[in-house]
């Protein structure tokens, strides 16, 4: 599958897949299609003077319900969530690296639903980290 432009924040950073576009919101990045299908967005946290844990993440997402599935993209691991809502469908991520904790959301209409997931699982997998950590 063929890619654009690098995009992302101070501490991480992935390829855009072709017809997404990333832009930076006051308080996450949010990254689109042409055809608005479908949105990911991407918030970060960074941690000082130690790693983030599993225990950080179940932390971060606590209140979620089951079920979640582990999964690694790129240089960053940790858990993932699916469910549906009011119409929509969800995956919500919650990946760490180092003392980076990323938080990472995919929304779209339920019945749009599987439409942009390998360009959306590309992106993630093409995930590194940036800057001094």
């Amino acid at each position: 599958m063929a890619t654009n432009d690098r995009f992302g924040g101070a501490s991480w950073s992935l390829r855009l897949a072709l017809a997404w576009q990333g832009q930076h919101d006051e308080e996450c990045a949010t990254i689109t299609d042409d055809a608005g299908i479908g949105a990911l967005q991407i918030s970060a946290v960074l941690k000082q003077n130690e790693a983030v844990s599993d225990d950080d993440l179940r932390e971060f997402a606590e209140g979620l319900p089951d079920p979640v599935r582990a999964v690694s993209f790129g240089a960053f691991a940790g858990f993932e969530h699916a469910f549906t809502e009011n119409g929509f469908s969800w995956r919500r991520w919650f990946l760490r690296s180092e003392s980076i904790l990323l938080f990472a959301t995919y929304n779209c209409y339920l019945i749009d639903a599987g439409t942009g997931d390998l360009d959306v699982e590309m992106m993630l997998q093409s995930l590194r980290r940036i800057g001094p950590q």
